[in-house]
Order: structure tokens, then sequence, then C-alpha cells
């Protein structure tokens, strides 16, 4: 059976493509054609990866081949094609990167905790000085708005993969374009998705994934926000982190959500839902850097709007915004991530 593999010029279609993968008629055999693939991003290579990978754990016994992808040449150098298992190109990670990328790369979470331990810091430390390195070589710059606003969408979203899906792992992906002044930035796992994790919180009562993915962009929503924490905890975790950094995105960037059947895209103002089938959950993010200005006050304004927002939504954390939600790097030492 041919099966069409769409490019990052349509995003909708690329998104949807693991639900098509999932309908797809049983066959003994499998060819993915990728002559319609040209321009790709960060995100296209982890939604579009993430779904072939998921097809192949589905489909265990039928064969794949991959067709018509040899002019993909940045793909298979960033490990692309290994990550879903074609021999071709380098493996994850194995590319160098450069001042302007950064390859395909899983991370492993327990390691990641050992390491904090190992060197005596707080695990949420340990994210926030990884986020920054990653947002310095994104930019290739040391300092500024631009790499704070890039170190504050990475750390919130890495901390919600290890506060919240139970993932053993996470993929990330991401690239910087000097000519454009814009960055996209990838993250998935295979974790339990947004629906199984906001079910941890008995005030939520949510039965699918699509009205969970709106529910974790609103402020305060989290499954453990819930809880009783101490209020000086900077990391403690109180479902801000996604509502700020897609605020963050609405400066003239995108930001796309994956999570088990649902999928949703905000770009140039428009919400687009669709129909996904991701294991876990991904989240795609691009920045305009020329469109961030003033950008500690927009944080703030953003803090503000999401307050407001979260007295208005049932079950809503009480202590509002944790310090490492509401600024791009928190000034206190706080209790490790548990």
């Amino acid at each position: 059976m041919l099966v069409g593999v769409p490019g990052w010029d349509d995003p909708l279609k690329a998104l949807e493509f693991g639900a098509v993968l999932g309908s797809l008629e049983e066959a003994s055999a499998y060819r993915f054609d990728f002559a319609k693939v040209t321009f790709v991003t960060p995100g296209w290579m982890l939604v579009v990866g993430d779904a072939l990978r998921n097809f192949r754990a589905a489909r265990p016994n039928a064969k794949r081949q991959a067709i018509n992808y040899r002019h993909l040449g940045y793909p298979a150098h960033v490990g692309f094609f290994q990550y879903f298992g074609v021999d071709y190109g380098q493996a994850p990670a194995e590319a160098l990167g450069s001042n302007t990328y950064v390859p395909i790369t899983e991370v492993n979470v327990l390691e990641l905790r050992k390491d904090a331990a190992e060197r005596y810091v707080q695990l949420g430390e340990l994210i926030e000085e990884a986020a920054q390195q990653l947002a310095r070589v994104l930019t290739q710059t040391n300092d500024g708005e631009v790499v704070e606003t890039l170190t504050y969408s990475i750390r919130e979203i890495v901390r919600n993969v290890v506060e919240h899906s139970g993932a053993e792992t996470y993929t990330i992906a991401a690239q910087y374009w000097p000519a454009r002044n814009c960055a996209e930035l990838a993250v998935s796992d295979i974790g339990c998705g947004i629906l199984e994790s906001l079910r941890e919180n008995p005030k939520l009562q949510i039965e699918v994934d699509s009205d969970a993915l709106k529910l974790s962009l609103l402020p305060g929503i989290s499954s453990k926000a819930w809880r009783n924490r101490k209020t000086a905890d900077v990391w403690a975790n109180s479902g801000y982190g996604l509502f700020m950094t897609q605020r963050l995105c609405s400066l003239g960037g995108e930001f796309t959500l994956l999570s088990g059947t649902a999928g949703m895209r905000i770009a140039d103002g428009e919400t687009v839902t669709v129909q996904c089938n991701a294991r876990g959950t991904t989240v795609v993010l691009r920045i305009d850097a020329g469109a961030v200005a003033s950008l500690p006050k927009r944080l703030s304004e953003f803090r503000d709007e999401g307050a407001r927002l979260a007295k208005l939504v049932g079950g809503a954390n009480k202590f509002g915004p944790s310090l490492a939600s509401q600024v791009l790097k928190p000034a206190a030492k706080a209790d490790p991530l548990s």
C-alpha cells in the first residue's frame, strides 16, 4: 500500500497524519512516499516521526519501506529517519548540532534526575540550566529578551513532561532561522497524555482528549495544582506553564499541542482543532523574535490575565501562578520537583 507523507507546508495534514495511519486498512506491506516533502521543521520531524513510530508499534508484522526521501538531507543529518526505524542518515543526537539547530535528541528522565542528584542541584535548576543553554544555541547570543523568551518556554514544556507525563524519556528538536529571526522548538513524549494526567485532579471532570487540551491551556489547570503546596516553592507546578507559553507564541508565533486523539494549532489569531493519534503529548512552538517587544511587561500582562481567568475556572489552583510560571528566571531556590 502506497502512503503519501505530508509536508509542513500544510501543517494540519501533518498533524492528522497519525490518525490517517491509524485508519489505514490492514496490508502486508506499506510504502511511505516522501516525494512531496520539501521544507521541514523540528515540529514536522517529531509529529511525522512519532506517527511513523506509532504505526510501526501498532503493526509490527507489516513490512515498511520509505521511498523518494534522498532529497531530505537535513532531516537525515539530524536523525529523523533513524528516529522511526529507517537506516538512513545519522542517529538521533549523533549530529553535533551547531549555533542554529539542535538535532533530534531523546532525553532519559531518570538520568536527568540522577544527574541532578549527583550534582547536588534541584531538578528544576537543572532544567532551567539546560533550557538556557539551548536558547543560547538557537539565538547565537548569551542574553537578552529572545534568550529569556526561549528559556522560559523550553523550561515550562520540559517541566510539564517531568511532572505530569510519567514518561521515561522525551524527545526534543529545535531550529533557529537567523534570516527570519524566529525559532521553533518541538518536544514529545509517550507518557500518559494530558487527559489521563488531568484526571488526577478530582475537581476536574473530563471525558475526551479535545476537552483536556482546551483545559490544559487555561491558567490554574493542573493534575497537581489542586493539592496544597508551599507558597514559597517557585518550582511547584501551578498549571500556568502552557497558558503563559502559548501567550508568548501569540506575539507573532505559532503554538501546537497534540495529545491522544486530539490536536490544536494556534496561529495568526486562529485556533484550529484536528483529529490525531498521539501516544503521549507533543508541543510545538514557534516564536517570532522580531515580534517580541518589552517582554517582561508582556509577561506581567499575561500573568495578570491568567490570574483573572483562573478565578473563573473550576479547579484552578488557589495559590495562583507559581513564581516559576510568572517570571523568566526564578530568583529563589526551592524544594526539588516531586
